[in-house]
């Protein structure tokens, strides 16, 4: 889903033919406009999508019944033929940019938009099949709209087949007139939209210039970059998903959360479970826990902790920095395993075990935003040596073009640090714990978050605000 006035347009027009048609074509609604939206955005993806969608649904009803006519080990074959049929298709269009083909087969092979989500759906659902968790569906229009629901096509979540099954299997008996969903799903969508606009976007147009070129700059401004650059992806990532899940919610489809205040973790093990939680969970359960987890010895365990984290640097792209940036991930959580074996180990304050989590990750999306090695240790040795650029902090800044506006930035960010405080403290999401706040204060916020919105958002000729992060894996 892209963030352009088309969607909201054709948001409100699906939602319209929604509620106003009787409850059992309200599915078929979804799934036309998911199509619709699809084609519209890209032909070629649709296609894939649909042939991609069509063959697991024919696979996920054959593998059901060679398990029940007690053939498990032909089963088992399928499953992992396709499996590595995915993985394999997966990886050609990932990495078809660095095969040495022809321009045709290249083109061929360039990644339809959303393969990356769904294609773990596929194998999810598949897998959950053949280990008797859930049963194949058995109505192709619930299963094509697993698979491509509109909101969530471009960047996630990454769904479950049972949950999200059930859910549209309920559609027919949603109540319409619901004020606390409608409402709330507004909000999500308010709340998303200021993430991404006013948040990310506004972090955007500076961050790039210090992450590409470190030379221009001294240590105190590349800290403050990649403090900057932490910043706009989790706003611009965390931004789509909770707009996708306020349009979700509005369909009464709930979509995974995918975050949990992820800069609050105390370790790097909690930050993995509140970071892009749907990817995290799914390499849990279908990379990590099959190799064996921690139930075969504790070196074991630190192998299969690099092996998700490469696993999880290759998902996001082929170039090295993205094998780095996961490798780096694995050292840090091998480290933290470490850590937790002693039987004698220093206590520190909560507070300081978030800072340090926080640095970590921080250093890390260094490589994962810079993708050019030499330019990535540039930035890191004169970011370490107190390296003094040309003029004062203030003015290599202002020589980025930051004008007096952007000083909205602090506001706003103290805005996301309080929502995260407050889903921390409420074990809610962060938009589900502002509405059980008071109401007076809860209404102050949404009324700034709309003003913020409006008057501070990046909008414009050469601005696309459809552009997203996570459109790009």
């Amino acid at each position: 889903m892209q963030f352009t006035l088309f969607t909201f347009i054709y948001i409100f027009a699906v939602a319209c033919a929604f509620y106003l048609l009787p409850g059992i074509f309200r599915k078929y609604i979804l799934l036309l406009a998911s199509i619709a939206y699809i084609l519209k955005y890209n032909v070629r993806s649709c296609i894939w999508m649909v042939l991609t969608s069509v063959t697991v649904y024919l696979i996920g009803i054959a593998l059901e019944k060679l398990i029940q006519s007690n053939r498990k080990s032909i089963a088992k074959g399928l499953l992992i033929f396709v499996s590595a049929l995915c993985i394999a298709l997966f990886a050609a269009f990932k990495y078809s940019e660095v095969i040495p083909v022809g321009a045709d087969v290249t083109d061929f092979f360039i990644i339809p938009i959303g393969f990356s989500y769904y294609v773990f759906q596929a194998i999810s659902y598949l897998v959950d099949i053949y280990s008797d968790k859930i049963k194949s569906e058995k109505n192709i229009a619930n299963f094509m709209l697993y698979m491509c629901f509109f909101p969530k096509f471009l960047s996630g979540p990454i769904e479950r087949p049972k949950k999200f099954l059930d859910k549209i299997k309920a559609l027919k008996t949603l109540k319409i007139l619901d004020y606390d969903r409608i409402s709330s799903a507004f909000l999500y969508m308010l709340y998303g939209f200021l993430l991404k606009v006013a948040v990310a976007d506004r972090l955007g147009m500076y961050t790039g210039a210090v992450l590409q070129s470190p030379e221009n700059f001294g240590s105190l401004t590349l800290f403050a970059g990649m403090l900057a650059y932490t910043m706009q992806i989790y706003c611009d990532f965390f931004g789509y998903t909770t707009v996708a899940r306020g349009v979700g919610r509005l369909f009464g489809l709930e979509l995974s959360r995918n975050f949990d205040a992820p800069y609050l973790a105390a370790n790097i093990s909690d930050f993995w479970r509140r970071w892009h939680m749907s990817l995290s969970f799914w390499l849990r359960d279908y990379v990590y826990i099959p190799l064996g987890g921690n139930r075969k010895g504790f070196g074991v365990k630190c192998l299969n902790l690099m092996a998700v984290f490469i696993l999880c640097g290759l998902w996001h792209g082929c170039g090295i920095h993205y094998i780095l940036w996961g490798t780096l991930h694995g050292v840090f959580s091998i480290i933290y395993a470490i850590y937790k074996r002693k039987e004698r180990k220093p206590k520190f304050p909560r507070i300081a075990e978030i800072h340090l989590t926080f640095l970590c990750v921080s250093f890390a999306w260094l490589f994962f935003g810079i993708n050019n090695l030499k330019t990535s240790f540039t930035y890191i040795s004169r970011m370490l040596t107190f390296t003094k650029g040309p003029g004062r902090f203030m003015q290599q800044i202002f020589s980025l073009g930051i004008t007096g506006v952007d000083t909205v930035l602090f506001p706003l960010i103290c805005l996301v640090i309080f929502m995260d405080i407050l889903s921390l403290r409420s074990e809610k999401p962060s938009v589900d714990a502002l509405l059980s706040i008071n109401y007076i204060f809860r209404y102050a916020l949404i009324y700034f978050m709309l003003i913020a919105l409006l008057v501070f958002g990046i909008y414009g000729p050469g601005y696309n605000s459809a552009d997203f992060m996570y459109m790009n894996y």
